[in-house]
């Protein structure tokens, strides 16, 4: 289901009330989310879409934008890995620095500064810092270091900064672990308010908000700050690989591919078929036989990738931000509903939509789409997952979203493997006249080396062009048949040159003559093209085919000059 909200005027509206929301939610403790920032090859090329009202989109404006724009990086800058914050973004370059762009009231780019950019500029980290994962949380940033520290900045008013204090900063600084810890993952809640780490030997710390038992300890301390890590209890034998931070909700996956949660759960969002809070990890009623490669977590929705490319859902689905096609809160996962054959890799959600990756490097969204953060071109929210319009010849190969915008990185496509060939005849016997029906057939071939499917024929004079058969192996033809029925109109590209032969020429007529005498013919010329698509999605379009039939005039002077004068008989 779609539906198209308002004009300009309802979305400059509605942008107020959701900030309004957010600034609330945020203020409780109860808005969206991120998830941890998995590195990916270097890039030069980094996306973004969806609500720019603090210049989150980094590409030096603040308009809103409903299809991908490339962020504006430094130059040679490679990025390995993104992560959105509700209104601001990170990156980590190839070479381990991070760069902030967006948003900066509370010093979460860690510049030094809290002036907000809307294009990328670089965190101040200690000299020598090498860092190898980010996450940005509502209002604060982390950075996991080479040697397994923590950095941390921006705001601090519930200790989500993790160095002992609630003063805000707006350069890093270094996260009080316990002595002799090594960080392993990291991720931020994007209330801005809690933070979490994997350790080397398995155990989960949290800090910051625990307002909703989302730090996993066995406690729920309300809006009492948390500035040092507690360790979240996990059931003994547990090893987690994967955390993902939602609003006042936590997940983790196993290594067997289970996934664990802890929270509020008020949405249904940890997926046990209850809206019960958890204050200690339980385990989502993921379906039986069923294993997760992927997860992360919304502001009170969850979702799943599974080991066979398809998409779990459940929690909150105002907005359809679960893509099953309803609007129906879900305690325990369902499926979203993408398209056959689609294989999701990643998956990321925030307040109130839904991205993922699939192997072919297209992102699929759901939800939400009041600032165009779906990516398709409009503002209508969607049930179902719709295709981003990623810019033609790139794949994504990384995905993250946050706060009503999305971020990518991207790679060029790889060439399409497929090819096509189209030959095309005349089957019907000429001479040909008006009203005679003529009809052709077409030859597609596969002349590349992978198989093909969609095949159709499109020809500028025939409106159906049908096919025997629509999917092609490497090597492979079919054949595709149309008619078509020749009008009169067909004479007029003779007409306008003034055609005519010895038999007589038509009266007046300043342009030209009319048709002559007996035997005049006129060509007419059709051209066709084939379409396929090959095994990552892509269109492969095959060469242009033409065909020219002789249609007779009947020896009249039917047609004069370009300008219609000089309506003739021929003698």
């Amino acid at each position: 289901m779609r539906t198209r909200p308002g004009g300009g005027r309802a979305r400059a509206v509605l942008r107020a009330l959701v900030a309004a929301l957010f600034a609330a939610l945020c203020l409780a403790g109860l808005a969206s989310p991120p998830a941890n920032a998995v590195r990916v090859p270097p890039t030069d090329l980094a996306l973004a879409w969806g609500d720019n009202s603090t210049g989150q989109l980094g590409d030096g404006t603040t308009t809103d934008r409903t299809t991908p724009v490339g962020v504006t990086l430094p130059p040679g800058v490679r990025l390995t890995a993104i992560a959105p914050g509700y209104r601001d973004s990170l990156a980590l370059t190839s070479d381990g620095r991070v760069l902030a762009w967006g948003a900066n009231d509370f010093g979460q780019s860690g510049n030094g500064t809290t002036i907000s950019s809307n294009t990328p500029v670089e965190a101040d980290l200690p000299s020598g810092t090498v860092v190898t994962a980010i996450a940005a949380g509502g209002f604060h940033s982390l950075a996991l270091t080479s040697d397994g520290r923590v950095y941390a900045w921006g705001r601090n008013n519930w200790g989500q900064l993790g160095d002992g204090t609630t003063t805000d900063r707006s350069t890093p600084v270094e996260v009080r672990l316990p002595s002799g810890t090594e960080i392993t993952a990291i991720t931020a809640g994007t209330t801005g308010n809690f933070s979490l780490a994997l350790t080397s030997d398995g155990r989960v710390l949290g800090w910051g908000l625990n307002n909703g038992g989302q730090l996993g300890n066995g406690t729920s301390t309300g809006v009492a700050p948390n500035p040092t890590p507690a360790e979240a209890l996990l059931p003994p034998g547990t090893d987690i690989t994967v955390l993902a931070a939602g609003g006042v909700h936590t997940l983790a996956l196993t290594s067997d591919g289970r996934v664990l949660a802890w929270g509020i759960n008020q949405e249904g969002d940890l997926g046990d078929g209850t809206r019960n809070p958890h204050y200690t990890p339980i385990e989502t009623h993921i379906p039986a036989g069923t294993e997760v490669t992927a997860i992360a977590a919304g502001s009170y929705h969850s979702l799943a990738v599974t080991s066979d490319g398809r998409v779990l859902g459940w929690g909150a689905n105002w907005a359809g931000q679960l893509g099953d096609g309803t609007l129906d809160r879900q305690l325990s996962p369902v499926y979203a509903d993408l398209p056959a054959g689609i294989h999701a890799t990643d998956v990321k959600g925030d307040f109130d939509h839904s991205l993922a990756l699939t192997a072919d490097g297209h992102v699929y969204s759901w939800g939400g789409n009041d600032f165009g953060q779906l990516g398709d071109g409009t503002t209508e929210p969607s049930t179902t997952p719709v295709r981003t319009n990623l810019p033609p010849g790139v794949r994504a190969t990384a995905i993250g979203t946050d706060g009503q915008f999305s971020l990518a990185l991207a790679e060029p496509a790889p060439t399409p493997a497929g090819s096509l060939h189209l030959a095309k005849r005349v089957v019907s016997a000429g001479p040909f006249t008006v009203g005679d029906t003529v009809e052709y057939a077409y030859t597609v071939t596969n002349t590349g080396d992978a198989g093909l499917g969609s095949v159709t024929v499109t020809d500028n004079l025939i409106d159906t062009v049908t096919c025997d058969g629509t999917a092609l192996a490497a090597g492979q033809n079919t054949t595709c048949h149309g008619s078509y029925t020749v009008t009169e109109a067909d004479l007029a590209v003779c007409a306008h040159t003034g055609n005519g032969d010895a038999g007589g020429n038509g009266s007046g007529g300043s342009g030209g003559s009319g048709y002559g005498g007996h035997g005049t013919t006129c060509p007419v010329t059709n051209t066709a093209t084939a379409t396929a698509t090959d095994p990552q999605g892509e269109t492969v379009t095959s060469n242009t085919a033409t065909a020219t039939i002789q249609v007779a005039t009947d020896g009249h002077g039917t047609y004069g000059d370009r300008t219609g004068h000089g309506r003739g008989k021929s003698s």
